[in-house]
């Protein structure tokens, strides 16, 4: 049985796997001026993820939800994060172009994380379905949009 500092691990690894994605698309902002306002604003939205995350924790403190953590080793998480910095590094530091860029990005969307993550809270409070009907919906619109651009780029770069 996971202790309620276990669970607080789970779900800041969580947030900051969020946010070190956040971090990775701000340099692709950086790196492919064409394509910021894309690059940014998938940024933001990857804070907007890890805020919510957060906001879950306050709400397991308030009221009564399940949380399975054993959906997510931190081991795991720490590694993923790992993962993603190094890859923040090699976009400052090697030649990015947009597909590479969305490669990375849409597995990182459909990475086992991102889709499992619902499955770690349960709850019945109306502010509790709301944040995970948000944060569902949100990441579903996400993948979608990053797919979207990926299917565009490599379509660009087969015609070329």
């Amino acid at each position: 049985m996971k202790t309620q500092g276990d669970r607080r691990r789970i779900l800041d690894l969580l947030a900051k796997n969020e946010e070190a994605i956040s971090e990775l698309y701000a340099t692709y902002a950086q790196r492919l001026p064409k394509q910021a306002e894309f690059w940014i604003q998938f940024s933001k939205e990857e804070l907007a993820h890890a805020t919510w995350i957060r906001q879950f924790e306050i709400l397991m403190q308030r009221e009564a939800m399940g949380f399975a953590p054993r959906r997510f080793a931190a081991t795991t998480l720490e590694t993923s994060r790992a993962y993603v910095q190094t890859q923040i590094q090699i976009a400052r530091d090697e030649p990015v172009t947009r597909l590479s860029a969305l490669s990375l990005a849409l597995s990182l969307e459909n990475s086992l994380i991102e889709q499992k993550f619902f499955e770690v809270c349960t709850g019945d409070s109306p502010r509790f379905t709301e944040l995970m009907e948000k944060l569902a919906a949100a990441t579903q619109d996400h993948r979608q949009r990053m797919q979207a651009a990926w299917e565009e780029a490599r379509g660009e770069e087969k015609a070329a």
